[in-house]
């Protein structure tokens, strides 16, 4: 005979997994980033920021894009320094996190107390005060990869310090101390930012001298020694002992099994500078392949011919024709249930022949991903391309831009007007990092009739995006027949806009002045 005692407890367990079960498929919608045991109400306390937290929290995007649009102000901290933006990432919501970034959340606000969120049981991230949001995220870039990706795109203050005096480089190095996490498209990212290779941290420390000193087993410190070496780090800054640059390396190198590695390093640093002025620099070392061999194999799981050309096309030299061995009755704009294409695997397999190849065979380099293929990205990569991108959307934001990939794909797309999940078209996306040398194919962009003064859905035009990393192009668009009189949904001109950025060059400068002379004969 079951004891009273026994069936409660009997019926309150059965209860408990039901209702467990009921609540599955919510749990399962929740996003499976989530980094955070903490509740909203513990970390905000203003109505409406509490409010929106916890849209955040439930990963209701509709509606957060609703509040949003209400002009709220999502940059307003709460006492310990706690922002929305910063809130997202801690509760791994990356949609959120890039329509916050969308609607202008600031990524340099820092923490005024020390903050502490669990992965699961084990792991613990201290988020400590004086840091912002892009340093959390460039801290754990190897566990953040897809933040990572979103965050660097909205950089404006990219010399911030932290506590420690140290720049994002400083801490990307710090904590990826091993050849293994460091990743090339992570450091050209930053570096092309505009992070300065030559800052100092407190203690008189540059990243590479830190990058040294982080190395206990000198194994990573040299490639990226060699990496930074070859975009213009300085190697006679002398740190507070008055050790050089060169003394350190060498330090680094007798860790090492092969000694003779520093004496051709130290050869290279004594070339002379060319006529530019510039140092002599090392060949950018090979870093690891940000995708994961098994992309393709997952992706076209359930299409085996698919899969077999996709091996063929990585398995070619770049230069290969692969023309022949792709089945005339092949459907070549055939989408594996992700959205993968031959088209994007031939760009992410970086074989520039097929990707023509598959261009003038008829595949479409205007066809979306379903789903975004960050799952398949090798920890840290700073490029992963989102669901509901185009092939040629694709393109833009790889930070090893290769200029012949897109170029070839914008003179087939037939729809440059297509926008992603976002709002953004191609000329859009293109304006979000620095290009200082690719004006030539802004205007390529131009020609395809694109429309000039389209807005994302945060209501930001060409001109607006260009006032912060790309000046230079607003004289352009305006000589196309983009507005710049057009307001965002702030009521920001883009003279407005020019006049904010937080640290004008003097192109800015120039854009600025000669905007106010048109807006005066007008």
């Amino acid at each position: 005979m079951m004891l009273p005692g026994r069936n409660l407890l009997s019926v309150l367990l059965l209860t408990f997994l039901y209702l467990l079960a009921a609540m599955a498929p919510a749990i399962a919608q929740t996003n499976e980033l989530r980094l955070i045991d903490r509740s909203a109400f513990e970390l905000f306390s203003t109505p409406y920021n509490l409010r929106i937290a916890e849209t955040i929290s439930r990963n209701n995007l509709s509606l957060l894009r609703e509040m949003l649009d209400e002009n709220a102000d999502i940059n307003s901290p709460e006492l310990n320094g706690m922002t929305l933006l910063f809130w997202s990432m801690m509760e791994g919501n990356v949609e959120a996190f890039e329509m916050l970034l969308e609607y202008g959340a600031n990524p340099h606000i820092p923490l005024k107390t020390t903050i502490a969120s669990t992965e699961g049981a084990e792991v613990t991230f201290q988020h400590f005060a004086g840091d912002t949001v892009l340093f959390s995220i460039v801290g754990h870039a190897y566990l953040r990869s897809e933040f990572f990706c979103v965050a660097m795109k909205y950089i404006h203050q990219p010399n911030q310090r932290n506590s420690d005096g140290m720049t994002l480089l400083h801490v990307y190095l710090g904590v990826n101390s091993g050849l293994h996490n460091i990743k090339k498209r992570d450091l050209q990212l930053l570096v092309l930012m505009g992070v300065d290779v030559n800052a100092m941290d407190k203690k008189g420390l540059t990243a590479c001298r830190y990058a040294i000193k982080r190395d206990i087993h000198g194994v990573f410190a040299i490639p990226v020694c060699r990496w930074l070496l070859a975009k213009n780090a300085d190697p006679s800054l002398t740190s507070e002992d008055g050790t050089r640059l060169l003394d350190d390396i060498s330090l680094a190198i007798q860790k090492m099994a092969d000694p003779s590695e520093f004496v051709t390093l130290q050869k290279e640093l004594r070339l002379p500078s060319n006529q530019n002025g510039r140092f002599h620099s090392p060949t950018l070392p090979d870093f690891p392949i940000a995708w994961s061999e098994s992309l393709p194999s997952t992706t076209f799981a359930s299409n085996t011919s698919y899969r077999a050309h996709c091996d063929t096309i990585a398995s070619k030299d770049g230069a290969a024709s692969v023309r022949s061995e792709i089945a005339p009755t092949l459907d070549i704009n055939y989408q594996s249930p992700a959205g993968m294409t031959l088209l994007l695997w031939s760009y992410l397999a970086d074989n520039q022949t097929a990707f023509q190849e598959l261009l003038e065979l008829g595949a479409s380099p205007d066809v979306k991903l379903s789903e975004p293929l960050s799952k398949w990205m090798k920890l840290g990569a700073s490029f992963a391309p989102e669901k509901q991108e185009t092939v040629l959307m694709t393109t833009e934001w790889n930070p090893d831009f290769k200029e012949n990939f897109f170029e070839m794909a914008l003179g087939y797309t037939e729809a440059p007007n297509a926008a992603d999940l976002h709002g953004r078209n191609i000329l859009h996306r293109f304006l979000y990092y620095p290009r200082p040398e690719q004006t030539h194919l802004l205007q390529k962009i131009i020609k395809t009739g694109i429309d000039l003064d389209a807005k994302t859905l945060a209501g930001m035009t060409a001109c607006h995006l260009a006032a912060r990393h790309n000046p230079r192009f607003i004289p352009v668009l305006v000589d196309a027949g983009a507005d710049p009189h057009i307001r965002n949904r702030l009521g920001e001109s883009t003279l407005q806009l020019l006049s904010q950025v937080d640290h004008p060059t003097e192109e800015h400068q120039r854009v600025l002045e000669w905007l106010v002379e048109r807006s005066a004969r007008e």
